[in-house]
């Protein structure tokens, strides 16, 4: 079995900040015992593993990295302030393209003082002569986090607080209570939302009402040309949500289960996907460079 691991760095001198931000997020947590300036913990979120947990990102006041590494996969790191997404650094197996991709989020670190030049060099270098084995350790010693490897959130759900008490003897465990209770709205009825039963839930969230200019109307169709015709993935590659994660850097962390309704409407129900990517542009904004993503649609 390949490793997967995945933790949250919090930039923070006391341990307080860090055990308050997981008893905000209600979820159960384990925070590490570290020396450095980042203080690695994990969240229990089973059905989230890889990802960014929203519902503790929400919460966020301070910087806070999310670190993710697939053995066979690659790596990815992203960055954020409060519940903002500053940058995502992502290190894919033979992406040609990767050396160039990292340029604008390691610029945008670079500008609020997050990293300094000699880190953003080193970063950069990392994309040359990639092994995808070697990368997660590699990149959290540039960072100065330490590195966990074979943890996850998930092993908050399937390991007990006993066996990891034993690997990890100084950690304190928050919400110890909540294991295995994550909040789940109360009720999947079909909706106005989703009129199908059985759905995930975030098939039942209301999607924003939205007026658009004529402007950004064409730039809806353009998107909705972009996923209907392309899926925002390179069957050729193997690589791809390039968009989904754009989408996701740039909503507010209360909306981002609008891209998930997204993927789960895509190729199914088009009037619905329409609807979602209508939401999904007004409320990203005129931020971002689209033209850079859309591949000429």
């Amino acid at each position: 079995m390949s490793e997967f691991s995945d933790s949250y760095h919090l930039l923070a001198s006391n341990i307080k900040d860090v055990k308050f931000l997981i008893q905000q997020s209600n979820r159960y947590g384990m925070v590490i015992s570290s020396s450095g300036k980042y203080i690695p913990f994990i969240v229990e979120g089973l059905e989230e593993a890889g990802g960014p947990i929203d519902q503790l990102i929400q919460h966020n006041t301070q910087l806070l990295i999310h670190y993710a590494f697939a053995a066979e996969h690659g790596c990815w790191v992203k960055f954020f302030d409060k519940d903002i997404e500053l940058a995502c650094l992502s290190y894919q197996p033979e992406d040609n393209q990767l050396f160039k991709k990292l340029a604008a989020p390691l610029d945008n670190l670079l500008s609020r003082a997050i990293i300094n030049e000699s880190t953003a060099s080193s970063l950069q270098n990392l994309a040359t002569d990639l092994v995808v084995e070697e990368i997660g350790s590699k990149i959290a010693g540039v960072l100065g986090l330490q590195h966990v490897s074979w943890l996850s959130c998930t092993d908050l759900t399937y390991q007990s607080k006993k066996d990891l008490q034993k690997r990890f003897p100084d950690s304190e465990f928050v919400n110890v209570s909540k294991r295995g209770q994550i909040e789940i709205p109360a009720q999947c009825i079909p909706n106005e939302w989703c009129s199908e039963p059985d759905q995930p839930s975030f098939m039942y969230l209301p999607v924003p009402s939205v007026l658009l200019t004529v402007e950004q109307e064409a730039m809806v169709n353009r998107h909705f040309q972009y996923w209907t015709q392309f899926g925002d993935y390179d069957n050729e590659t193997q690589q791809g949500f390039w968009m989904y994660e754009l989408y996701r850097m740039y909503l507010p962390s209360r909306y981002r289960y609008l891209c998930n309704r997204l993927m789960n409407l895509l190729y199914t129900q088009p009037t619905k996907l329409l609807e979602t990517l209508r939401a999904i542009i007004q409320l990203v904004g005129t931020d971002v460079n689209w033209e850079e993503y859309l591949r000429g649609f």
